[in-house]
């Protein structure tokens, strides 16, 4: 058992291990970031068109004067702004942002790993993370993966202590970033909600925490849930895209699973003369008749939807399905997937501890039923899998 000393000398080593993995990457495949992100990865434009019209003091829209005004989470979009304002509207310094914080989430995985099993679990997983191909990946581009992931893996930690302890300082910290992270992604709000729900089931519950898990991360998204109240005159939590995103993975059209525009979905034609509220509230209605003429269709489509969250290597349609992005997914999340069977199996002794990694686990899989499944949605929960997959290693490599 390292003392304090040696903890933080390693904590120090990981970050700068993943700082030089990440680098290498921006550095020596910068002009294939750029074509990747201009061809296949649209969200990052509008990320960017709304950080540049928040910046130059058009507000949170994503052209001048637009009636678009809460399709997208805020947080990215006014942290991009402050990078603007800062360092001018060169996306490279808002991509060396993403580089850092995606280098601490080894460091957080490795506490989560230490906290919920030990030490060379932690430093297991934490290796694992800084290695992983797609966390490297995504660290390159203006999206919400990176900033998400870090923000609730930060959540998942603290909400481990909190099962464990049963502190509120914990349950206080867990809120907030949990509130911090569904300001970047929706997603989060529910599975908060999903997490105090099982937990209220667990033998010595703590309710007050609990409590304050959910005040706090509702407090922390109240400003712009009222925002969005003054714009709309209607209760819009983040953003106006649920509807959208429903109807996406619930429609005729859609026969993969998925949520391509074009390939399993197009907006109806009537939400063109519809408002941002209006729209999302139609195409909601639309995907619920479509599950109530189709329940078969519908329970055959969510097996689908999970098979890709799980799937090893990208989708055919996805942009990344030739041998490369094959061959990488196969040997680093097909390997972890292997030994994380094996460590979920371990943890069952001690469920109670694992209570939040099975949560989110589940509640992914759930959502992704519900809504569409894919593998963007399985980086959030890499940190649970990588400790899980962490422990199988440890029990099988090095524990007889």
């Amino acid at each position: 058992m390292p003392d304090k000393k040696h903890r933080h000398i390693f904590i120090l080593y990981i970050f700068s291990f993943s700082l030089v993995v990440r680098f290498i990457y921006l550095y020596f495949f910068k002009q294939n970031i750029m074509h990747i992100e201009q061809s296949l990865f649209g969200d990052a434009a509008q990320y960017i068109l709304i950080a540049k019209n928040i910046a130059s003091g058009n507000g949170f829209n994503m052209l001048p004067n637009s009636t678009i005004l809460a399709s997208r989470a805020p947080l990215l979009p006014f942290i991009l702004a402050g990078i603007f304002r800062l360092f001018g509207t060169s996306y490279w310094p808002a991509r060396i942002f993403q580089v850092c914080i995606s280098s601490l989430v080894p460091v957080i995985t490795y506490l989560i790993g230490k906290e919920i099993a030990n030490e060379r679990v932690g430093r297991i997983s934490a290796y694992i993370s800084i290695l992983y191909p797609f966390y490297v990946f995504y660290s390159a581009y203006v999206l919400t993966e990176t900033l998400f992931v870090f923000l609730f893996c930060l959540s998942l930690l603290y909400l481990i202590r909190f099962v464990k302890t049963g502190f509120y300082r914990d349950s206080l910290l867990a809120g907030m970033f949990l509130g911090l992270s569904a300001l970047t992604r929706p997603i989060a709000l529910g599975f908060g909600l999903f997490f105090v729900m099982c937990y209220f089931f667990v033998p010595g519950r703590r309710l007050k925490g609990s409590a304050i898990i959910l005040a706090v991360m509702f407090l922390v998204i109240l400003p712009w849930t009222i925002r969005n109240y003054i714009v709309f005159e209607k209760f819009v939590p983040v953003t106006t895209e649920a509807g959208r995103v429903f109807y996406s993975g619930n429609n005729p059209m859609n026969k993969t699973g998925g949520c391509i525009r074009g390939v399993d979905f197009i907006e109806p034609e009537e939400t063109g003369s519809m408002g941002e509220v209006e729209a999302s509230q139609y195409m909601f209605k639309k995907g619920l008749e479509f599950i109530g003429h189709n329940p078969v269709t519908f329970l055959k489509m969510s097996i689908k939807k999970v098979g890709r969250l799980w799937r090893i290597f990208p989708y055919w349609t996805s942009g990344f399905a030739n041998i490369k992005y094959k061959l990488i997914s196969i040997f680093s999340y097909g390997l972890i997937l292997s030994f994380f069977i094996l460590g979920l199996f371990l943890s069952i002794k001690d469920w109670k501890s694992f209570l939040p990694l099975y949560c989110l686990i589940l509640y992914t899989c759930i959502f992704c039923m519900v809504f569409y499944g894919t593998m963007r949605f399985r980086l959030p929960i890499m940190p649970a899998v990588i400790v899980l997959g962490s422990m199988g290693m440890d029990r099988l490599l090095w524990k007889k």
